[in-house]
């Protein structure tokens, strides 16, 4: 039968490696806060309705440099709302806001960062693998399909 090897500190050691632990924060201070870069977080959204909506606003409050810089919908009056919502916390300019069932892609060619996919699940497996051919990181809410055909094409 094998035994287990329990190799056990002295206090000596707990000690220095304490000592060089507290050393290590006091000279490297933004390790503990984090590397904080400045640099604008930008992202867009499909759907704007109350759902895009609530996740932009979420997104935004989340850190200071966090940009809401292009939304896309097929509705007219939810990218409106959008932009009415957004109007303290963001400058969305109307040339970044696209419409129409096609908008989505309009928005893959705007400088993102992430896409936050607020449509519905049954558009899901249409505009995540756009947003993935065009270099984007996303956001999206389960479920990602709503059928073996959408999940397929997910996976």
């Amino acid at each position: 039968m094998k035994t287990l090897k329990t190799d056990r500190f002295s206090r000596r050691q707990f000690v220095k490696t304490a000592a060089a632990a507290a050393s290590m924060t006091v000279a490297f201070p933004h390790v503990l806060r984090g590397a904080a870069d400045d640099k604008p977080i930008r992202f867009g959204v499909v759907g704007c309705g109350g759902r895009g909506r609530g996740a932009c606003r979420d997104a935004m409050s989340a850190a200071p440099n966090v940009k809401l810089v292009a939304a896309a919908d097929l509705y007219e009056d939810r990218l409106e709302g959008l932009r009415d919502a957004a109007q303290d916390m963001a400058d969305l300019d109307s040339k970044y806001c696209f419409l129409g069932p096609d908008a989505y892609k309009k928005l893959l060619d705007v400088d993102l960062d992430y896409v936050i996919l607020a449509t519905p699940p049954c558009f899901r497996p249409l505009h995540l693998p756009a947003c993935i051919e065009a270099g984007k990181h996303v956001f999206m809410e389960k479920p990602a399909a709503v059928d073996p055909v959408g999940i397929r094409k997910i996976l």
